[in-house]
C-alpha cells in the first residue's frame, strides 16, 4: 500500500518552514503561481533553458541545434506525447526533472546580478513561488520580473493564486497543528475524527492542500486501524465531493481496495467521479482515474469512454 518515488521532492513541512522563515525576516510575502504548469510547458523551451534562449535560437538559425543533446531531449519528450510541443505528462518523475530544468533557468535569472533579488528571498516548490519583500512597491517589481521571465518560456501567471501576506495575517502552516490532536485516537474513532477535521479544514483553507498533507501524514496510521470498510466509505465521500482530489486520495484508496477487493459500490464511485472530471475537462484528474481503472482491472463504461475521447488529449487517448 506504499511506494517510493525515484525523485525526492520537498515535503509540505519543509515548505511550511521556509514560508515561516520568509515571514520572520520580511514584512510581506508575495505568493505567485504558474498557471497549469505541466500542461503548459513548451517542449522547445528545453533547449532554451539548457543553452540559454539566445544561444539556442542562434544554433537553430545556423541549423546546428539538432546536433546538441538538448534538441534530442526535446524530440524524445514530444515522441511521448504524439509529437505535441505543448505539455508534459503529469505524474512521472521524468516530468519533474524536465520541469526543474526550465525552472532552474528562471530562478537563475530571477536572482541575477541586475535583478535586485537575492536567492534567500525566494522559495519555490515546483510552480508555487514565495518571495520575501519589503513593501508593495518591491512586490510589484518582483511580480513584473517574474511574469516577464516565465513568458520567455511560454508560461503564464495564475492571477487567482497571486497574494501578498504580511504581519499577523501571514501565518502559513497553522492548520497543520490541528492534526496533532489526533495523537491519542485509535480505531474507528481515529478515522471519524480525522475526516471530520479534513472536511472542516478544507472549507476554512480552500487554497491549501489539506487532503494531500493529511493523507501523506496519516496513511499508515489509518490503515493500522484495520477498519478498512469504514475508511473506504470516508474516502469515497471525499471523492464524490471533490473528484479532482484523486491524485491525493488514490495512493491510500487504491492500495486499500487492492487489499480488500473491489465491490460494485467502489466501481460506481470511481466511475461517477471520473465522469465528473471529464465534464470539467480536467485532463490531469482524468488520467489518474484511468490509471486507477487499469490498476484495479475495472472496465470503462461507454459514457466515460466517450467523455475521455472528447477531451482530445493524446495522453488520455493512449
Amino acid at each position: 500500500m506504499s511506494g517510493h518515488r525515484a525523485i525526492e521532492s520537498s515535503t509540505l513541512s519543509e515548505k511550511r518552514r521556509s514560508q515561516k522563515h520568509l515571514a520572520s525576516v520580511y514584512p510581506q510575502v508575495l505568493q505567485l503561481d504558474i498557471s497549469r504548469f505541466y500542461d503548459s510547458v513548451y517542449t522547445h523551451s528545453l533547449p532554451w533553458a539548457i543553452l540559454g534562449k539566445s544561444v539556442a535560437k542562434s544554433k537553430f538559425k545556423a541549423k546546428t541545434l539538432k546536433s546538441h543533446w538538448s534538441d534530442q531531449l526535446d524530440r524524445y519528450v514530444r515522441n511521448c506525447n504524439s509529437q505535441q510541443t505543448i505539455g508534459l505528462p503529469i505524474g512521472p518523475d521524468t516530468s519533474r526533472i524536465l520541469s526543474e530544468v526550465i525552472l532552474a533557468r528562471i530562478d537563475a535569472s530571477l536572482c541575477g546580478k541586475s535583478s535586485g533579488i537575492k536567492s534567500k528571498q525566494v522559495y519555490h516548490a515546483i510552480d508555487d513561488y514565495q518571495f520575501g519583500v519589503s513593501d508593495t512597491s518591491e512586490a510589484d517589481k518582483v511580480q513584473s520580473l517574474f511574469v516577464k521571465l516565465i513568458r520567455q518560456y511560454e508560461l503564464r501567471l495564475n492571477d487567482f493564486k497571486t497574494k501578498i501576506n504580511g504581519g499577523l495575517s501571514h501565518s502559513p502552516g497553522n492548520w497543520q497543528r490541528e492534526f496533532d490532536q489526533l495523537a491519542n485516537f485509535v480505531g474507528s474513532a481515529l478515522i471519524e475524527r480525522y475526516f471530520d477535521l479534513v472536511y472542516k479544514l478544507m472549507l476554512e483553507f480552500p487554497d491549501s492542500n489539506i487532503v494531500g498533507y493529511a493523507n501523506k501524514r496519516f496513511a499508515k496510521k489509518l490503515l493500522g486501524t484495520k477498519e478498512f470498510a469504514l475508511l473506504a466509505d470516508y474516502l469515497q465521500r471525499l471523492l464524490l465531493a471533490a473528484p479532482h482530489l484523486i491524485r491525493w486520495i488514490a495512493p491510500l484508496y487504491l492500495g486499500l481496495l487492492k487489499s480488500i477487493g473491489v465491490s460494485s459500490d467502489n466501481k460506481r464511485v470511481l466511475i461517477s467521479s471520473a465522469e465528473a472530471c471529464t465534464r470539467r475537462n480536467d485532463v490531469g484528474s482524468t488520467s489518474w482515474y484511468l490509471y486507477s481503472f487499469l490498476y484495479l482491472n475495472i472496465s470503462i463504461p461507454k459514457l466515460l469512454y466517450d467523455g475521455c475521447f472528447a477531451l482530445s488529449c493524446p495522453l488520455i487517448d493512449l
